[in-house]
């Protein structure tokens, strides 16, 4: 979307000018004409008259200007993607129980479907991010567990009883859109996250808050599957038209629909 600046160019003011022009074309002196029969006599002129006083307007006190709000920054124009009707499913049954669990919205299916990671925490450094930084009075080493959702840091979910209805609330809205296998050699380990699939969703992203305008757009995120359970959940993983493959792409399972 593009927002148009118009600005108001001030008026040249033009009536004194026209005023002092008028004033010479107007006064006229006439001249003497003499014949064989006759002298005229050219009148006297008569006195000018006497210009009346122009009053000056008075200014009338204003209050000071407020300053003007900015205005909202518009967001670009998309990016929008197509997704499939819910119900698609992709043939393959340890994919498609995740896929059915997000569209539902069921936390127990969606809890029981996710990989617990365990490893040992860090101490903390002057570094970001750190996703394995050691909770406050937990010494390095100590295993911390959780499931990794990796956002614009990243980092691990701790597994409390809180974490089911995290998941629900991560998974709302999300649409099918594609899914993969990685490439062999861009697997990692699914205790980093890592898996041999990846089922893609479609997100409507609408910011909120100082500087937005409702507008809203679309991103890809990505649910990493290992053996049939989900190993992490990450978003902004693919920018078509951008990027024409995703970065570990191998071969499709299920393309992205057409636009």
């Amino acid at each position: 979307m593009t927002t148009r600046w118009a600005a108001a160019l001030p008026a040249t003011v033009l009536a004194l000018l026209f005023a002092i022009c008028a004033s010479d074309d107007d006064t006229t002196t006439p001249a003497s004409t003499a014949t064989a029969s006759q002298t005229v006599t050219a009148s006297p002129e008569l006195p000018s008259p006497t210009p009346t006083p122009t009053a000056t307007a008075t200014p009338t006190p204003t209050e000071p200007a407020k300053p003007t709000p900015a205005p909202a920054t518009p967001l670009p124009d998309g990016p929008f993607y197509a997704a499939y009707p819910p119900g698609t499913r992709t043939g393959l049954s340890a994919l498609d129980a995740i896929i059915a669990a997000v569209e539902s919205g069921d936390d127990a299916a969606l809890r029981d479907l996710v990989r617990i990671a365990s490893l040992p925490c860090q101490e903390p450094r002057p570094v970001q991010p750190q996703p394995l930084r050691c909770p406050d009075g937990t010494a390095p080493g100590t295993p911390i567990t959780g499931f990794w959702v990796i956002d614009v840091e990243g980092g691990m979910w701790p597994d409390t009883p809180d974490l089911t209805r995290m998941l629900s609330g991560l998974v709302a809205g999300q649409e099918l859109y594609a899914a993969y296998e990685i490439d062999p050699a861009a697997v990692h380990p699914p205790d980093q996250g890592g898996g041999s699939t990846v089922i893609l969703f479609r997100q409507v992203v609408t910011p909120v808050g100082e500087g937005t305008d409702g507008s809203s757009f679309h991103r890809l995120t990505g649910i990493f599957v290992h053996e049939g359970v989900a190993t992490s959940w990450q978003t902004n993983l693919w920018h078509p038209p951008q990027q024409p493959l995703p970065y570990d792409f191998a071969r499709w399972i299920l393309p992205p629909p057409p636009p």
